[in-house]
């Protein structure tokens, strides 16, 4: 079994010229979809992860990508992983029924969600029939549960393994 993930990683903007195919590389370049005179600022990497760890494409953008290019990127990786897995007269599209699966990893959503509650607050309204409250949580809340906790004597804290780089990312 293999899984295709997909990252995007931020770039310092610059740009080359490449004389064999007369291009100057730098500018945004989705493949097959275009290209466009923005700088890029991110490299959008498709790997297969199986026994080993393979990147399979590379597509150099200038802003996180909209949900229809990515899902449009994905679909055209995915069909060339499996013309090249079946050879082309084994060919099947992705609408012959085969399912595809999204895994979101969890580490980098908990990173988004703290990144999110750092710039704002999240106001909850839960009613669970008994159960009924509304309130708002911020990341002063995190902070200020933290730095109570943190004056506690260590075999009596309650987060023994937040940190300060938990609670102040750089």
């Amino acid at each position: 079994m293999s899984v295709l993930t997909f990252e995007e990683k931020s770039l310092k903007p610059h740009l080359d010229y490449r004389a064999k195919p007369d291009l100057i590389v730098g500018f945004e370049d989705h493949g097959f979809l275009g290209r466009s005179w923005r700088y890029a600022k991110y490299a959008l990497v498709f790997m297969v992860r199986g026994l080993l760890q393979q990147p399979i494409a590379v597509f150099i953008i200038s802003s996180p990508t909209k949900s229809e290019v990515l899902t449009t990127l994905m679909e055209e990786v995915l069909w060339h992983c499996h013309k090249a897995d079946h050879g082309s007269h084994h060919r099947k599209t992705l609408d012959e029924g085969q399912e595809i699966v999204t895994i979101f990893n969890p580490p980098h959503l908990l990173k988004s969600t703290r990144n999110l509650l750092q710039k704002h607050d999240i106001k909850l309204q839960v009613d669970m029939g008994i159960l009924q409250f509304e309130g708002t949580a911020s990341w002063q809340d995190i902070h200020k549960a933290y730095m109570s906790d943190k004056e506690q004597m260590q075999a009596f804290r309650s987060l023994p393994k937040l940190t300060d780089m938990h609670v102040n990312p750089k």
